[in-house]
């Protein structure tokens, strides 16, 4: 777990060993999810907007397709449009950082010391489809009148690599954990 550059890292800047830096970002990471699910609703609240905007309705590859994407940032309206920007510029900036370094972490404690070192780079690589996807989204909103043609492709596809690298993520841990034995 030494050898991991995330603990390396976190151990150089903070003096952390390797479970505190699993127990740390592992507490990061949810407490961002936490605030995911209900930030966007109580500020959605307080403006005035209605209870069905769905801020995080595009980070769902399953539930649009690239086609409907603006149909589903024009359900928002405005005011649903800049709050998703906001979130995504504020909490969806930092969630990515979180679970990749908390699945990172992970990772290593399934592996061991030497082994898998090269699986790493799957949360890291899903963190950075998310955070295109974030862009795209934010693209898509702030120039919901002109409606550039390419975002919603590159919000979807990055969306859906996104997914599939973190679910590849938690399967390549689970093994991790399980051939140890």
């Amino acid at each position: 777990m030494q050898g991991c550059p995330t603990n390396v890292l976190t151990s150089q800047l903070l003096g952390l060993g390797g479970a505190t830096t699993l127990v740390l970002s592992g507490c990061l990471a949810a407490g961002l999810l936490v605030a995911s699910a209900v930030v966007p609703s109580r500020i959605a609240r307080a403006r005035g907007l209605p209870p069905t905007v769905r801020v995080w309705s595009l980070d769902e590859p399953w539930g649009y397709t690239p086609a409907s994407a603006y149909s589903i940032l024009e359900t928002l309206g405005t005011g649903g449009r800049d709050l998703a920007v906001l979130m995504h510029i504020t909490l969806d900036s930092a969630l990515p950082l979180a679970y990749a370094f908390f699945l990172t972490s992970l990772s290593v404690t399934a592996w061991g010391p030497g082994r898998g070192s090269q699986l790493l780079v799957v949360p890291l690589l899903a963190a950075l489809a998310d955070y295109s996807e974030n862009s795209a989204i934010i693209v898509m909103a702030r120039r919901f009148s002109s409606q550039p043609r390419l975002a919603p492709t590159v919000a979807w596809l990055s969306s859906c690599t996104k997914w599939i690298l973190l679910l590849l993520s938690v399967a390549l841990t689970a093994y991790g954990f399980v051939s140890r034995r």
